[in-house]
């Protein structure tokens, strides 16, 4: 399976609210056992609460993506970098797409049963979904 293939499985199954793409925790788990049989670069998931009204709440508890590094320079706090990654406690984790499924199950459990996976295309460096998201 080819990352534009694995994206074309999933899109039908992407809820677009506002500039999330969310999966259902059980289609994000399943998603990940895809990844590990392509050539991408997971990066990590964020998990979303919906409510009736289309409003949504994010957890850090269950969620293992970054976006960004703040350092100390010189006294003052600085964004040094602001990009996807996974978060740096999960790095270099050989278990990592295990281990973010129990987190999508552990949040799923708690009410959070929406996830962002983000996912890059090894080849052209694009995020999956987001760059069909026109589409959605």
């Amino acid at each position: 399976m080819t990352s534009v293939e694995l994206e074309n499985k999933y899109l039908n199954r992407i809820k677009r609210v506002g500039s999330l793409l969310l999966l259902k925790s059980e289609d994000a788990i399943q998603l990940l056992d895809d990844c590990a049989k392509v050539k991408v670069r997971f990066l990590g998931v964020e998990a979303f609460r919906l409510f009736e009204n289309e409003g949504v709440q994010p957890s850090m508890d269950y969620s293992n993506i970054s976006f960004g590094k703040i350092e100390e320079h010189d006294g003052k706090l600085e964004v040094t970098s602001f990009q996807r990654e996974i978060n740096s406690a999960w790095n270099g984790n050989s278990a990592i797409f295990e281990n973010t499924k129990k987190l999508i199950q552990e949040g799923a459990a708690n009410g959070y049963s929406w996830f962002e996976v983000s996912i890059e295309d090894s080849a052209t460096g694009e995020l999956l979904f987001f760059r069909s998201a026109d589409n959605l």
